[in-house]
This record gives structure tokens, sequence and C-alpha cells, in this order.
């Protein structure tokens, strides 16, 4: 959200006058020092921290508009201040953004890793775990909104104020952030941990979005990896499931929390997000944290739930009062004082001084934090309580976004793609394909012939079904080949084949029969539309993985060979498919269709990974 767009310019307040992010942020700090009441001299140590960490950023004036957007706050400031809530007292830290000579990636990431340098000199940061993965995160053309960030506890001070580096998993494009994320994990120790991120993902990488990736900069088996995520169009059933990830942490906690935060009122909430360009801006859908370190293996210790209060209240005086029905009260007197303190405006003006409210749910370690945005150039008006209203782009929208985002991006597929062919896990992947799609996809795809009267849409479908069957021969149906390839791995299956091992086929085809038997016919639609793109770029996977190995006769993999021309020919037909669908009701449907089968796609490979790959394998 450009804040500097839609925002009131502090400027037009007479608040903005020619001083130095350092000394913004000093302000601050003295005063949130003094309301909160921490000893005498606490805020001189900070503020002396603090300009050690900030280095060049500190000394730069700040212009009466942002001269280059930073995607820590909504008005482009580069920091953003926060308190964790303890029965020790508040901790506080910053958040900033290191910015170059210009507004552009290269220029933010080198002025990033000037400052990474100068953390390592001057407090010892260890950059040995950045190391390993800098070239996943520290691309020469980056993309995204940000590469890297940094953040600090700066009281309790210590000799170590606990330095972290933030990195964008959509570095090398939004598509590419779950691969990018598994081959780090793996790379830094973490390679049993995916299965637990593919999880809070439940939905698919639309709904479910990988946002940032974090590392404690210090060496150690308690030195944390922290994977964030930004979950559209929520339900609690979804946070509550984010929140299972996490042996600590208490799903009905997570949720109560939400719904006390939001009152219920979630902004977006009920508005599903169609494509990219109908997403909820930036920052206002809840986000989440699984927490990892090394000594308590591949579950995460942690989960934390992010919600943006600003999205849900009239101003700031409601984030406060919102804020009070879910932490602590001792937590939100602190939070009501130090906001206060800190504001250089009525709270009644405007809202995003407040911008976030998070619980870390980890059982007798769970705890509250309350984010404040600095407000170096503007803040966010009152709410106006008028729901967004969303348009039903075009169903060739979805193709287009599965041709572009096809599923293979998946980790699973990325990891077999960068080591040698697994013949038994090819097996796993055939065996449950067998029992979540080739067995009953004739009858879905029936059903759905029956209930859409549009005939040309019918044709269609009739004609896939036709060559399903085996084009009238019963000998040759899909399904018979099919089971023909899979009889092919057979020296690669297990010896015993237990429950756990088909599960993801059994678990593909319940989700699959649901979205096709939907009330509304058109979902089927949409759902047929996207699942012969699914399946023809998991045969094109198949058959590069296939050719790249000597085991198997490829002579052998009719049912391969046939599909791989066939499915083509169907990907084309989802097109024409598409442009049939006209009214907006129905549109709607076949984009739920779509995505419900991309996500259950999404979910029947990482279910797959945990078996070849994750705990199970």
């Amino acid at each position: 959200m450009d804040a500097t767009k839609v925002g009131v310019s502090q400027d037009e307040t007479g608040l903005v006058g020619s001083t130095t992010y350092l000394a913004h942020a000093t302000r601050a700090l003295e005063r949130i020092a003094h309301a909160l009441e921490l000893p005498s001299g606490a805020s001189a140590k900070m503020t002396g921290m603090l300009a050690d960490l900030f280095g060049p950023l500190g000394a730069r004036v700040i212009p009466d508009r942002a001269p280059w957007p930073s995607g820590i706050s909504d008005d482009a400031s580069p920091y953003e201040l926060s308190l964790a809530m303890g029965e020790a007292g508040p901790e506080v830290r910053v958040l900033w953004e290191s910015q170059g000579s210009s507004g552009d990636l290269q220029a933010k990431m080198r002025a990033g890793l000037e400052t990474q340098q100068r953390l390592a000199e001057r407090f010892g940061a260890s950059s040995a775990r950045l190391d390993l993965i800098s070239d996943l995160f520290l691309p020469p053309d980056p993309q995204g909104a940000f590469v890297i960030w940094h953040a600090a506890r700066l009281w309790p001070a210590q000799s170590d104020p606990e330095l972290k580096v933030y990195l964008n998993p959509q570095v090398r494009g939004r598509t590419s952030a779950s691969a990018v994320v598994e081959e780090a994990l793996a790379r830094l120790g973490f390679e049993g941990a995916w299965p637990a991120v593919g999880q809070a993902m439940s939905r698919g990488p639309d709904l479910d979005e990988i946002l940032y990736f974090s590392l404690d900069l210090w060496g150690g088996d308690a030195a944390r990896v922290k994977i964030y995520f930004q979950h559209h169009d929520p339900t609690l059933d979804a946070l509550r499931a984010v929140a299972r990830t996490s042996p600590a942490a208490d799903p009905e906690h997570v949720a109560r929390f939400y719904r006390a935060v939001t009152a219920d009122r979630a902004a977006w909430e009920g508005h599903s997000v169609l494509t990219n360009d109908h997403r909820p801006p930036p920052g206002v859908s809840p986000g989440s944290c699984l927490s990892f370190v090394a000594s308590a293996g591949p579950r995460p210790v942690a989960m934390t739930l992010h919600v943006a209060v600003r999205a849900h209240v009239v101003d700031d005086e409601e984030a406060c009062q919102r804020s009070a029905m879910a932490l602590p009260p001792h937590d939100a007197a602190a939070h009501r004082r130090a906001v206060t303190a800190m504001a250089r405006r009525p709270l009644e003006a405007g809202r995003g001084l407040t911008s976030w409210v998070s619980l870390r749910s980890q059982g007798e370690r769970s705890r509250t934090t309350v984010y404040l945005s600095a407000e170096c150039f503007s803040f966010l008006p009152r709410l106006q309580e008028t729901a967004p209203t969303p348009t039903i782009p075009p169903v060739e929208r979805l193709v287009e976004q599965y041709e572009a985002e096809p599923l293979t991006l998946h980790p699973f597929f990325q990891r077999m793609l960068r080591e040698p062919v697994d013949l038994r896990k090819m097996w796993f992947v055939f065996h449950n394909a067998s029992i979540g799609i080739s067995r009953p996809f004739p009858r879905w795809l029936g059903h759905a012939i029956g209930r859409v009267e549009d005939d040309r849409i019918r044709c269609i479908l009739a004609e896939q079904l036709y060559e399903e069957l085996g084009s009238g021969n019963p000998d040759l149906t899909h399904r018979k080949l099919f089971l023909r390839t899979l009889s092919v791995f057979d020296p690669w299956k297990p010896e015993t084949i237990t429950p756990e091992m088909e599960a993801p086929g059994h678990e593909l085809a319940e989700t699959l029969e649901a979205i096709y038997f939907d009330e509304h016919p058109y979902t089927a639609v949409g759902a047929a539309i996207v699942i012969e793109l699914l399946g023809k770029h998991g045969d094109l996977f198949v058959g590069e993985q296939l050719r790249r190995q000597s085991e198997l006769d490829l002579g052998s993999l009719e049912w391969l060979t046939q599909h791989e021309t066939l499915e083509l020919d169907h990907a084309d037909e989802s097109v024409k498919l598409a442009s049939y669908i006209e009214r907006p009701e129905d549109r709607a449907a076949a984009w739920r269709g779509g995505r419900r089968v991309f996500a259950a796609g999404w979910n029947y490979y990482s279910r797959i990974y945990d078996l070849t790959f994750g705990r199970s394998g």
C-alpha cells in the first residue's frame, strides 16, 4: 500500500522538519523509554546502539516525501519499532532497510551487504549461515519488493543486540519462492523442515504466500531460521492449520487472538483472491511465522500469528482498544503508553501508528508483540466503512497464470531436478496418482458433462472423456495404460506398502471428488481446465526425468508417451473452455474450482515430498 498517495502527509500537519532518520528514531525511543519507565540511561544506550546499526541511513535528512519506497511500512519509512512483551518487561526492537544511492534493488542490496559487514565488525554478527544461501537470495538481478533488511534488539541493552537478517524468497520471482526456501532449509541443515512449511501452505501458494525468510546472526543450535507467510482470504480453520505445524502452538489460542484483534471485522475476509491483480493490498491479510532451531528437529518450535490491526479499525484509538481485547492487561497498558508517547498527532486523526499485533504461540514462552510505524512521511486516513467489491476476471487469466506458474515449481519437483533420478520416488508418485486421479477421473468428468448446459463445453469435455476411455477400446483406456506403466516401476516399489504410503493418493481423491461434485456446475469446469494444465506440466516433467536415467526403458512407458501428446492438446482446449465461461457467477465458480484443484495438487506433492524426502522417507 502506497500511503504517500492515500494517506495524510505529515508535512501537511507541520510535523516534519529538517531532521535525520537517526534523530527521528531517537525522539521516538526517548519517549517510549520514558512512557515505559525504563531505567535511567536506557534511551541513551538504545540510541547509541542505533547509530551504529543505522550507519549512513541515520545521517540522512528526511525529505518531504519518500525518495523511494520501502516495504517495511505503509508510508515507505525505512524503519519500524516494535515492543515484544514479557514478564521481564518489554523488549524494544528495530527493523530497518539500508538505503543506497538510488532506489533500485541492486543499490539497496549493496547497502544491505555493507550493513552486514558493519554489523560483523561492530557487533560480531555471524555471516556464516548467510554465506551458505547468499546465491539463492542475493542474485545479480533481484526482483520483488526488497532484497535484504536487518533487525536488532535495542533493549534490554547488551553487548550483543540479537541481530537478524531478513531476506526475500520472491527475489527470483514470486513463483520460485517455495523452491528457494526449500533449498535454503536443506543447505542450512533443516532438510526435514519443508513438510511443516508445506502444511502451513495447505491452500496452495496463491492463498498461503511465502513473504520473508530470516536468520539469527549468531551461531549455535539456538540460532533460529524463520519463514513468514501472508494468508490471503483467511479462515479460522486455515490459521488453526498453520498453528498445528508446531507442537508447542495452541490453535484455539491463535484463533481467539485473531478474532479479538479483528473483532470479526476482517475487511477482506470472504472476498476471494482470484488473480495476483485482485489481491488485498500488502500488509492487510494476516501473516504467520514458523520458527525452527537445529536442536529441536524438523518441527517448528513456535508459530506466530501477525494481524494487521490497522486494516480492521477506524483509527489508532480503536487500535489500542482492540489490542486491549487481545493482549494481557499489563501488555495492553504498556502498548497504550508507548503509542501515546510516540504519537505526533491525535490517535483519532488516522491509523497505522500501530500497524501489527502478533501472538507467538509457544506454550509457556508465548508472548505478544506490537509494531509501531515511524510515520516519517504520512499516516493512513481513518478507515472508511466500505467493503471492496472484487471483479471477476475472464477465466482465460486462470489458464495464463498456471501456464506461467506451473505446479512443477513445487519443491518436490525442484529437488528432484537437482538430484540424481530416483525411481523409487517416481514409484510413489505413480502409485498414489493411480489412487488419486487415474481410477476415479472418468466418473468425475462424466459428472461434469452431465451438469453443465453449454453444449460447447460439453463437447470438449465429452471428447476428453472419450479419449480417457480408450476412444471406444476397453483395452486402451488410460486407466489400463497407466497401470501397465506403474508395473514397470515394480522393481523399485517398497517390499511392504503401508497405509501411510497411500495416504496422499486417497486424500487427493477425496479432495478432487468434493471439487467436481460442488453444488455449482462450473466449479467442475474450472477444475477440468486446471487439471489438464497440471497433467501437461507433470507429464513433461516426468518425461524429462526419465530421459536422464538409463535404468528404465522408455519404450515400456506407453501411457506416458501417449499422454505427453494428449495433454498438450487438452491444455490447448483449456483456453477454449475458458473462453466459453461468460456469466460472472460462472466465472467465479470456475476460478474457485481451478484454484482448489491447484491447491489439491500442491498438497499432494507436499505429502509425496514428506514420504520421499521428509520424516517418513
